[in-house]
């Protein structure tokens, strides 16, 4: 099997139900965020301060993709993030 380096996009993710999730979802280098919320898996895995979970994509309603700036203001809320690759690359 073949190792993929992901990377973790820092994201709002507003549920159906109302509850709001701080996290980073795994991305490939280039891969777009929209490129992952419309593939065929039903569940995608996202990483919070409590660690990995499998989000339903079916009860997400809207995904926010965060600023460095924003990612700080939070900071508490967001496992560790690779901030270089963050801001050389565009979501």
């Amino acid at each position: 099997m073949v190792n993929i380096p992901k990377f973790k996009v820092p994201v709002y993710i507003l549920m159906s139900d109302g509850a709001g999730i701080y996290c980073v979802i795994f991305a490939r280098q280039n891969q777009r965020l929209i490129e992952i919320l419309g593939d065929i898996r039903a569940f995608i895995p996202v990483e919070t301060n409590d660690g990995v979970q499998l989000i339903n994509k079916a009860h997400i309603l809207r995904v926010v993709v965060l600023t460095k700036e924003q990612m700080m203001e939070q900071a508490a809320l967001f496992p560790d993030v690779n901030n270089y690759y963050l801001e050389n690359n565009s979501w």
